[in-house]
């Protein structure tokens, strides 16, 4: 766990047994950005809450897994309080708990079912109503989010990020490297303009200018996706290579 990670905020006795609570700040995420923190009491009700600061946004990962760890030591204990506190009621309640939970499986098995008995029936018209939900929904506040430096350059970091762990490379690069870039405009290697339309082939994308070397501040930079992508795993040599082959046969 990254140690700049803050401590929790707060401690206070509940009502129970004059028993110990840690509170530790609830991530929230809107559009699958971190939106908020909040601090939640005893019996659930937010009592506080904060906007993520620059070390949470490029760290989201870190607060994601802090939060869930403590939240599974806070239901161990509870466990291990109800459990020694009264075993065999406990087991007891335990017992009733896992009837209710056959009984709902029984339920959702039937829905399950109904389900998709009605899909069969159905298929054509619920496949074209979710079409146009997902293009409803892609024209909307997603594609707006990533028309600006801002979005866009959180859409590159996180998608680089995902390839460097699939593919086990470096990674160091922080988002706000990457907004810096884009707030320049242009491509860092053909000075072309950037267009965040999409589906562009003048759209901004990360280059590792060695691929081997990973997502580093040195070895990245913002190009046109049209140069990635002939550039590919090759140098820029190669890429200069063939633009003159071309010009030079355009010209003949």
């Amino acid at each position: 766990m990254n140690s700049k990670l803050p401590p929790p905020p707060a401690r206070f006795e509940s009502p129970f047994d004059g028993e110990e609570y840690v509170l530790v700040w609830e991530p929230v995420f809107r559009n699958s950005v971190l939106s908020h923190l909040m601090l939640r009491d005893w019996t659930g009700k937010v009592i506080q809450t904060r906007k993520p600061d620059i070390f949470e946004l490029e760290n989201t990962e870190e607060v994601v897994l802090f939060y869930k760890g403590w939240k599974r030591h806070k239901d161990r204990l509870r466990y291990q309080r109800k459990y020694h506190s009264d075993p065999k009621r406990f087991r007891a309640y335990r017992r009733r708990g896992y009837q209710k939970l056959a009984k709902n499986q029984a339920y959702v098995a039937s829905k399950n079912a109904k389900g998709r008995l009605r899909y069969a029936q159905n298929k054509d018209v619920i496949l074209s109503k979710q079409r146009a939900y997902y293009a409803a929904r892609g024209s909307g506040l997603a594609r707006i989010r990533r028309s600006v430096p801002k979005g866009r350059s959180y859409h590159l970091w996180r998608g680089a990020k995902h390839r460097a762990t699939k593919n086990n490379l470096p990674f160091s690069i922080k988002r706000l490297d990457v907004q810096q870039a884009l707030e320049v405009g242009v491509c860092q290697v053909t000075g072309i303009p950037f267009d965040y339309t999409s589906g562009s082939p003048w759209a901004p994308s990360l280059d590792k200018i060695v691929p081997s070397l990973g997502y580093t501040k040195d070895n990245t930079r913002c190009v046109v996706f049209m140069f990635n992508v002939a550039k590919h795993d090759f140098s820029d040599s190669d890429v200069m290579k063939m633009c003159k082959a071309v010009v030079a046969s355009e010209l003949s």
